[in-house]
């Protein structure tokens, strides 16, 4: 990426970064393929210089098509049914192994989108959907991480089986609506045990199955169920950690429901280098697309205000144009969320009666 006039040599080229017009509204969106016709209309807007890049940069969130998710969470569940009567098998396992590199293959084509999480948790709150987008996300950081498509592939295969264990714990355990007792908290901390030993004879790579076995170990020491620290936990693992974390806490869990996006994403940046390997951690935040230009939010000072523009490497703190209240005269300009120590609350419907009210 660099930055040149708006000349006809830029013709072909991508815009890098949003460009505004003089009163602070988005004039054309990063990742726009630039022509003739738009040099000028950037000319006509006095705009001198942009940020280009030659190569296709796209801003706005992307996702692998849902069938794949389906035909790979089905396989989950087979392999589970295979594996719960201890007849576990490379055969049995080959539908997995297919479903892992088509979301792999799936990623590679959006990797150099901004990963949109938004579709995250429309689905409901199976184990093996769960496991899936657990997966996706995974490979995310993956890519950001460098790892190889055949790296890829062993993370997407790990992360999609991470879970298979709870098809062992007791379904009133399982799916108890309330806040579980300590009791039952320690059932299901069996599960990544009992997934692992499921597949042990399923001839699947030692860098998949190792992340049954630790994808709730803590960096701090404070996971379980060997208490491993550090680098003491394999890569995968902690990878698979941070997508896990990421989708439970985007779960309704009975006794709460989803948490915000926003909240997790701090949450998340709070625990990096802590309790959750850092490297993962802010790969995935590189890649977020909480925000999509164009979303309605809630501020913290209790504006609505339009998504105008990502902030690179602060998801959390998008440029923003404040929406115009009915008590004020004019249309406020643009506001930076960052400089100006603002939160997003929350992402709020488009239609007239939510804008209309900032309380």
């Amino acid at each position: 990426m660099d930055e040149r006039p708006t000349s006809s040599n830029i013709v072909g080229a991508y815009l890098a970064r949003t460009v505004l017009d003089d009163t602070g509204r988005v004039l054309l969106q990063a990742g726009t393929l630039l022509t003739p016709r738009l040099l000028r209309q950037l000319e006509r807007h006095k705009v001198k210089r942009v940020a280009v890049s030659d190569t296709p940069v796209v801003i706005a969130g992307g996702s692998i098509d849902a069938a794949v998710r389906d035909k790979a969470a089905a396989a989950a569940e087979e392999f589970a049914q295979v594996a719960l009567s201890g007849a576990a098998t490379a055969g049995s396992a080959a539908r997995v192994e297919i479903s892992a590199m088509d979301i792999v293959r799936g990623m590679q084509r959006l990797r150099r989108v901004r990963y949109n999480l938004r579709h995250l948790r429309i689905w409901d709150e199976y184990t093996f959907h769960h496991s899936i987008q657990v997966a996706e996300l995974a490979v995310v950081i993956g890519q950001e991480l460098g790892l190889e498509e055949e790296e890829l592939g062993r993370l997407a295969i790990g992360a999609c089986l991470h879970d298979i264990g709870k098809v062992r714990v007791p379904l009133e355990v399982l799916h108890k609506s309330g806040r579980l007792t300590e009791e039952e908290y320690d059932v299901i901390k069996t599960h990544p045990r009992l997934g692992w030993q499921m597949v042990r004879d399923a001839e699947l790579w030692h860098t998949s199955t190792i992340v049954l076995l630790q994808h709730h170990e803590r960096i701090d020491g404070s996971g379980y169920p060997d208490g491993l620290r550090g680098d003491d936990i394999y890569l995968f693992s902690r990878i698979a950690a941070v997508a896990d974390c990421y989708d439970a806490m985007r779960a309704d869990r009975g006794y709460r429901g989803p948490m915000p996006g926003a909240e997790v994403l701090a949450i998340l940046s709070r625990e990096a280098g802590r309790s959750l390997d850092e490297s993962a951690v802010q790969a995935l935040l590189r890649r977020v697309n909480l925000l999509p230009d164009g979303e309605i939010v809630r501020l913290s000072d209790g504006h609505l205000a339009e998504v105008a523009a990502q902030n690179p490497g602060d998801p959390l703190h998008p440029l923003v144009q404040l929406l115009r209240r009915e008590d004020e005269a004019s249309v406020p300009q643009m506001l930076d969320l960052a400089a100006a120590g603002i939160d997003v609350l929350e992402i709020v419907p488009t239609s007239g009666e939510a804008i209309g009210s900032t309380q």
